[in-house]
């Protein structure tokens, strides 16, 4: 028997070098198991022979008041005592409603510590109740030591390999440092933060000042209302769209300033004649833009009966073409756009960014308004909106989908749903032609992508009106048939009187179907 063992501890390390070597006494052990329970697994400690108990009231009531005599047991304890499995006690103790629950950390207090906690809350109480800021201007610390050493948990980290690389980590180091980190917060602001906030808030705010200046300053040349002044009246109601945006950002970085000042009183008397001068400088705004407006408009009232006795013809006003940024419509848009305002010699660029911003909506609207109007930045503006939209690509893409996700027609089509199948196929050709492609060399395709949408009465009678089967029809062709279709349609229905009878209908409906 000693040589066997050994023989075998032998033969194992030659067949699996690289994992933990048993000894031979091993084997020994697991020759002897087999013989005693005739299984090579070991059998689990405690339940060695011992019987299994079936789920009895008496049992259960063992179990519960195991658990309520020492609530920090453990479920595989009470398994061992009792002889009865995990699952069960698992089983027990959940259909009654017992929950494991951890433990929390708290501060230790001393006796005395509890009633010193009470006082304290019913002083912040009563001073709340006299003063509602009075907990902005409590200020909040703590601090934190950091150490080379970290903290490292070695149950939590792991290394996933084929084989044991031995990854290590340095600890307890020979030369040691720490670090103590002080931290406090004074009313939402970090005060270890709180001179870089003030320094970008100031300058946030500086620019929201400078905008309302220039603003103030455009207001003040249409405020005389003379007619040498009138062309500043376009800059000014393009400025003054974005009066409302000015005056949030201002308050939005003047409040921050405000929160981290809170125990400066000459800081704060500082900051309260910037804000005067502000709101002094809106309401100017506010009140010539009602003048001069509201009065300009009394003026064209009183003066339309004298226009409406004029002998020459006026011509309705034409409105801008709004872009929302759809695809199919952007080149109707650009075009119209182009012609009546970015060539437009009589404009002032501030004109123009106006009349801009105003036929956008929605996306287009939004890649515009980040640009600050003025004269200088309409043509930044003109550029980015081209260079989002005039895509070449895109817009081919675009027209390609249309005529691929037309629908096709059943055999109960109407007039109107032919001319939409030509219109979508003639509209989106024509656009892809203006973008410099060989529309006229595709004839073959689009005629048959043409004639797949097509109903089988349709086909049958376009190829009856064929010279030759074997001749290939064109694109054109098959577009003049149902063009003429849908006219002979629109001809009947107009012909066809409310006391049509049933013979008469059935004869329209096989004439457009056979």
């Amino acid at each position: 028997m000693q040589s066997q063992r050994n023989e075998a501890a032998r033969e194992y390390s030659r067949r699996f070098p690289q994992r933990i070597q048993p000894s031979a006494n091993a084997f020994l052990r697991l020759v002897e198991r087999t013989k005693r329970t005739g299984s090579l697994l070991p059998q689990k400690k405690g339940l060695v022979g011992a019987r299994r108990r079936a789920r009895t009231p008496e049992i259960e009531e063992q179990m519960m008041e195991a658990f309520f005599q020492d609530p920090t047991t453990s479920i595989r304890t009470v398994s061992s005592l009792h002889g009865v499995s995990r699952n069960s006690i698992q089983r027990i103790l959940k259909e009654n409603r017992q929950h494991p629950y951890h433990y929390r950390r708290v501060q230790h207090l001393h006796p005395q510590d509890y009633a010193a906690r009470v006082e304290f809350c019913q002083w912040l109480l009563r001073q709340h109740a006299e003063n509602q800021n009075f907990v902005k201007t409590i200020m909040f610390t703590d601090e934190s030591t950091f150490t080379r050493e970290g903290v490292f948990n070695i149950h939590n980290n792991h290394f996933w390999a084929d084989q044991n690389p031995h990854v290590i980590r340095p600890n307890s180091f020979q030369y040691k440092f720490s670090i103590n980190l002080w931290a406090g917060i004074l009313d939402r602001i970090d005060l270890n933060m709180a001179p870089k906030s003030i320094k970008k808030c100031s300058a946030l705010r500086e620019t929201a000042i400078t905008q309302m200046n220039e603003l103030k300053k455009v207001a003040e040349v249409a405020d005389r209302q003379e007619v040498l002044y009138e062309s500043s009246y376009p800059e000014f109601k393009a400025r003054y769209k974005f009066i409302e945006r000015i005056y949030g950002d201002f308050y939005q970085y003047h409040n921050t300033i405000i929160g981290t000042l809170v125990n400066s009183d000459e800081e704060l008397t500082q900051e309260k004649e910037i804000q005067a001068a502000f709101d002094n400088d809106y309401y100017f705004v506010h009140m010539v833009f009602e003048r001069v407006f509201n009065s300009k408009v009394e003026r064209s009232q009183s003066n339309q009966s004298e226009t409406t006795n004029k002998d020459h013809i006026q011509l309705p006003r034409l409105e801008l073409y709004k872009f929302s940024g759809e695809l199919k419509t952007w080149k109707t848009f650009l075009d119209m756009f182009n012609s009546t305002i970015h060539k437009n010699g009589s404009l002032s660029d501030v004109e123009k960014f106006s009349y801009l911003i105003s036929s956008l909506s929605e996306e287009p609207l939004s890649i515009v308004s980040r640009i600050p109007m003025v004269g200088t930045n309409y043509q930044i503006a003109y550029d980015a909106l081209v260079k989002r939209y005039d895509n070449k690509r895109l817009l081919a893409t675009h027209y390609w989908n249309q005529i691929e996700n037309v629908p096709s027609l059943t055999e109960n089509y109407t007039s109107s749903q032919l001319r939409t199948l030509l219109s979508t196929f003639e509209e989106n050709l024509a656009a892809l032609k203006m973008l410099q492609f060989p529309v006229e060399s595709w004839d073959f395709v689009l005629f048959n992508m043409l004639l797949k949408r097509l109903c089988s009465s349709l086909v049958s009678r376009f190829e009856l009106g064929q010279d030759s089967p074997t001749a290939v029809p064109t694109f054109k062709s098959l577009s003049e048939f149902l063009l003429l279709m849908s006219q002979a349609s629109d001809n009947v229905s107009q012909n066809v009187t409310p006391n049509t009878s049933k013979l008469t209908q059935t004869f329209q409906n096989c004439f457009f179907s056979c």
